[in-house]
Parts: structure tokens; C-alpha cells; sequence
């Protein structure tokens, strides 16, 4: 049967097309991750993580 992912035998002898009921899951889903993630880098540039990069790689190769 081609495109079997798009329906679903009901009964004997009819099908019905079965909707894509996941992406009213995934989508709101990937929108707050998406917002999480952002939030993450809001919070982590506010918090001063990324102000002196250079700095902190030169301290680990000093030996004191």
C-alpha cells in the first residue's frame, strides 16, 4: 500500500485518513525549547560567561 503512514484500515473494508495529530504536540514543544534555549543565552551572557574569553584560556595554561 503506498503512503500507509497517511492512512489506517478501519473495519474490512474502508480507510480513513489518520492526520498528523503529533505535530500539535511538536511544534508547540519545539517552540518552547526553543524559548529555553534562548533564555539559557540570555541568562548566561547577562551572567558575564562570555565578557573575557581570552583571559580564562591563558589561566588554565599557567602554572601557579
Amino acid at each position: 500500500m503506498r503512503y500507509a503512514w497517511h492512512r489506517r484500515k478501519i473495519g474490512g473494508t474502508g480507510y480513513r485518513r489518520v492526520t498528523l495529530d503529533i505535530l500539535y504536540l511538536l511544534i508547540p514543544l519545539s517552540v518552547v525549547l526553543v524559548f529555553f534555549i534562548l533564555g539559557a543565552l540570555w541568562w548566561a551572557i547577562d551572567r558575564g560567561q562570555f565578557d573575557d574569553i581570552d583571559r580564562e584560556a591563558e589561566r588554565i595554561l599557567e602554572d601557579d
